[in-house]
């Protein structure tokens, strides 16, 4: 394949969300094509590299769980995320200097950090909010350099292509150290340090590859988007993890009917048609009484103690409800309340409560009623972006905006994971948002290939017929 170019596709006077060929050259700028594969490749290692850290995944396998993952204040992993960052910018702004397109923060995930960092001022543990609220600042960073980089349907070939590269390494470490693999209580966890952190990416990678399925214009992708689908599926299994499950069910009923509406494609509206059973099926279920649903999962009446968690959160954030606890810092072992929650919890998971399971109790623990606002702000311009790319026909952009907010909102429900630091679904959601960065005066402002705010036209992200464009 070419080397994919990110000028602006031209479909009847629109910009699409496609790839523009050109040479190799072109992802670069004016340099030599050795020079340009050079950079392409050191972008591809520190894009894998950052996707790991975000995410977890084999950090076990270098580093022991419980120093690696519970530690703001490890200096591994602190000094990773430094470097890695600093690369990104670099990279980043080295695209901006040669007057290629480059993506910045929303300037709603802008306004979120910027509450955050003024959080610190009245945290309930200052030095751990800060540590937060600099690793946040580097997740929006590495966000803004992976949208740059790997525009559109290439960030979404990214993430699929690392998510099935942690279902084999998983798949393997199951085969030749199954004590690793497994948590105490059976799970799957493969090459992550616990179940959920691996439920999370194999239900990403089976978004990202429905996506790519449903918009692929060649039977080849197809067929690979097929079998890293049903892998990533497998995977998920494995791992009991009922959030991720569910939250991926939403998201493939929606990215399913959005592609039946925009096609009339008869394969897709039976899938469309069985999807909606199934979430009929739910609310029926629902309907006759929560308990016979939970137990249909294997799931207790409070949510492995979730519904408790929540009330006693709750009374937290009566304590201190217009600004919060200061970001990420309740559950702090310096907090008295925090000590008193995680007592008077009925929990019953695998691993020692350190947030809220809830995203959006969890943003109101940290920032109070302004930083909720905030975060629901940043997924409401989310949702703006997929309407608008629906409603000019972009099939494969709404499709992409619209599932993942969909996944993000459910899984928010049960885990907390809306803009917090040093997250994959963190980086997902500030790429998937993130606007083009302003030229100079009498220089075009449009970028092709993202998926970004601010830019849209009536256009849309691939042909005439909806499918992405590849050179």
């Amino acid at each position: 394949m070419r080397g994919a170019s990110l000028r602006v596709h031209q479909n009847g006077g629109g910009r699409g969300w496609s790839l523009g060929g050109g040479t190799p050259s072109d992802d670069v700028g004016p340099t030599r094509i050795p020079d340009a594969k050079l950079l392409r490749t050191v972008e591809t290692l520190v894009a894998y590299v950052l996707l790991a850290l975000a995410a977890g995944a084999f950090m076990p396998l270098i580093r022991p769980a419980a120093v690696f993952s519970g530690s703001d204040a490890d200096p591994v992993t602190q000094g990773l995320w430094a470097m890695l960052s600093a690369g990104a910018l670099f990279l980043l702004l080295r695209r901006r200097r040669r007057g290629q397109p480059a993506f910045r923060p929303n300037w709603a995930v802008g306004a979120y950090w910027l509450m955050a960092t003024m959080s610190v001022a009245w945290a309930i543990d200052r030095g751990l909010a800060e540590r937060r609220v600099e690793s946040l600042l580097a997740t929006i960073v590495a966000a803004c350099f992976l949208i740059t980089a790997f525009p559109g349907p290439k960030l979404l070939s990214l993430l699929n292509r690392f998510v099935l590269a942690c279902a084999v390494g998983t798949i393997l470490l199951a085969g030749i150290r199954p004590s690793q693999a497994y948590d105490t209580a059976g799970n799957l966890q493969g090459v992550f340090f616990d179940k959920n952190a691996l439920g999370l990416a194999m239900a990403l990678g089976a978004i990202t590859a429905a996506l790519l399925f449903v918009t692929a214009a060649s039977g080849g992708v197809r067929w690979w988007s097929m079998g890293a689908f049903l892998i990533d599926v497998l995977v998920l299994m494995g791992t009991r993890s009922g959030t991720s499950a569910v939250a991926l069910a939403a998201s493939l009923s929606v990215i399913l009917l959005i592609s039946v509406a925009g096609r009339g494609n008869a394969r897709l509206l039976v899938l469309g048609l069985v999807s909606i059973s199934g979430a009929v099926g739910v609310l029926v279920l629902l309907a006759i009484g929560l308990t016979p649903f939970l137990r249909l999962l294997g799931k207790s009446d409070t949510l492995t103690g979730r519904t408790v968690l929540w009330r006693l959160v709750i009374n937290a954030v009566e304590t201190r409800p217009v600004l919060g606890w200061g970001y990420g810092s309740f559950w702090s072992a310096a907090n008295p309340s925090a000590q008193v929650t995680v007592r008077g919890s009925d929990w019953a998971g695998t691993t020692p409560i350190a947030s809220a399971h809830n995203g959006y109790l969890e943003n109101l623990l940290g920032l109070g009623v302004f930083g909720l606002i905030l975060a629901v702000l940043v997924l409401a311009l989310m949702l703006l972006a997929g309407v608008r790319y629906l409603t000019a026909s972009d099939i494969p952009g709404a499709t992409a905006m619209l599932g993942l907010l969909t996944f993000i909102v459910v899984y928010n429900m049960s885990e907390s994971r809306l803009l917090v630091s040093r997250e994959l679904l963190s980086l997902v959601l500030v790429a998937m948002i993130a606007v083009p960065w302003r030229r100079r005066a009498g220089k075009p402002t449009s970028v092709a290939g993202g998926l970004q705010m601010g830019e849209l036209s009536n256009a849309p992200l691939g042909d005439r017929e909806g499918r992405l464009t590849a050179s």
